[in-house]
């Protein structure tokens, strides 16, 4: 419904003056529409690809490196590593923290099945930068989702129980502060990744 509303306001602009940032996050957030209805993958990738053709390599890193890292969800994880290494590395490079959040999130998803060990470090280091910034253009309790499910493919429970716990505190703290009473049980049963973080810190308890 957000993402409706948010695309219902670029569509109220001007054509003709539609700022490239807003052209770019219609087509992100049409990504992600098209990725909840299709399922991974479906016809997300060539909304990204359009986005990414709007900023040329080089210029305008801020909106550049979070459709890189976003275009890597659809890529085998062996093909999507090397990518998001890279953009983690520029990133940091000219200090967009919460790109840098972004690169290591995906990271480590990636990374589950392929090295769990460097998936759990990368999330470890994710829950760090966590505290103090926001993933750029991802759902902010994807941080402890992501962290929690690398840490439990490397063999982590207790660290990936906290992570779980400490995500499911922070779903229910802004279910109650800041999702009104209409939409909140559909907030916390029905967005997969919140329903997960609460299932898990239940069976943790």
């Amino acid at each position: 419904a957000r993402m409706q509303q948010a695309l219902a306001e670029i569509a109220a602009m001007d054509p003709e003056e539609v700022p490239l940032a807003a052209q770019v996050r219609r087509l992100l957030l049409q990504s992600r529409l098209a990725r909840g209805a299709d399922g991974p993958g479906g016809g997300a990738g060539g909304l990204l690809d359009e986005a990414l053709g709007l900023v040329p390599e080089g210029e305008r890193a801020d909106l550049r490196w979070p459709l890189v890292i976003e275009r890597a969800r659809d890529l085998p994880a062996a093909e999507a590593l090397p990518v998001l290494l890279d953009a983690l590395a520029a990133c940091r490079a000219i200090g967009h923290g919460g790109s840098a959040l972004a690169a290591l999130l995906r990271l480590a998803d990636a990374a589950r099945a392929l090295d769990p060990p460097r998936a759990a470090a990368w999330a470890r280091d994710a829950l760090v930068l966590g505290q103090t910034l926001e993933p750029a253009t991802m759902y902010r309790a994807e941080l402890w989702w992501l962290a929690a499910r690398a840490l439990q493919a490397a063999g982590q429970a207790d660290e990936a129980g906290r992570a779980a716990t400490a995500g499911a505190g922070w779903v229910r703290a802004t279910a109650a502060g800041q999702v009104p009473a209409p939409f909140r049980d559909s907030f916390l049963a029905r967005n997969p990744v919140n329903a997960s973080l609460l299932g898990w810190a239940v069976q943790g308890a």
